[in-house]
């Protein structure tokens, strides 16, 4: 009887055991995924605010660039002015010339041509709301000078003449939006964004540019 009795205890302390190990199992298992699960979700969800933040902004950044290619097209397609005006610029060797293009006393566009004896560089500024909103520049590096002829070309052993065809032409974007640069292209560059300081400089340069351009107009 009592080796019944001990035997029966020995089962009921073992079945306890393992009860009481599988539920330590079970509760721990419970938890580790509990915390994993809460820290993937975190991440998931800090994931999912930065690639919203950044959608948005480039959604706002394109809506800004639509409106200013938009008032760039609509000033090119006028074709009678209210008026034009031209001033003579002494910016480099050969000269140059500004042209201010109104429309019922609102200047909407500014060509500024700046000639040279190995180049040239050609300037459009176009205002939105009074304020500048877009520029456009070439700058030409001409495969000869302008003075390079056939005569200048035997007498040098050379094979070319000057030909603005051959020019090399460097383009830059400028989008402005009240007053601040927020984007600017380069057709030679790769297609990365500008820093911040660089656009800061670039900004200031076109601003300065333009101003000086409003003030020789008004003397």
């Amino acid at each position: 009887m009592k080796k019944k009795q001990i035997i029966l205890f020995l089962l009921i302390s073992i079945g306890c055991n393992d009860l009481n190990k599988s539920s330590i199992l079970k509760n721990d298992k419970i938890d580790l995924n509990s915390d994993i699960s809460k820290e993937v979700k975190e991440k998931e969800q800090k994931g999912k605010e930065v690639i919203q933040t950044d959608t948005t902004n480039q959604v706002s950044l394109e809506q800004k660039l639509g409106s200013i290619r938009q008032n760039f097209k609509r000033i090119n397609k006028i074709k009678t002015w209210t008026k034009t005006d031209k001033r003579e610029l002494e910016e480099s060797t050969e000269g140059g010339v500004a042209t201010y293009f109104f429309l019922k006393d609102t200047l909407l566009k500014i060509v500024a041509i700046n000639f040279g004896e190995t180049g040239k560089s050609v300037q459009e500024y176009y205002t939105m709301n009074n304020e500048l909103s877009f520029v456009f520049e070439q700058a030409y590096s001409y495969n000869r000078p302008i003075t390079w002829d056939s005569t200048t070309m035997i007498e040098n052993n050379d094979d070319q003449v000057f030909d603005l065809a051959k020019s090399e032409v460097m383009e830059d974007r400028s989008y402005f939006e009240k007053g601040t640069l927020i984007r600017q292209v380069n057709n030679q560059d790769c297609g990365s964004p500008f820093s911040e300081d660089y656009l800061k400089e670039e900004e200031f340069r076109l601003k300065t540019g333009f101003k000086d351009l409003v003030d020789k107009m008004e003397k």
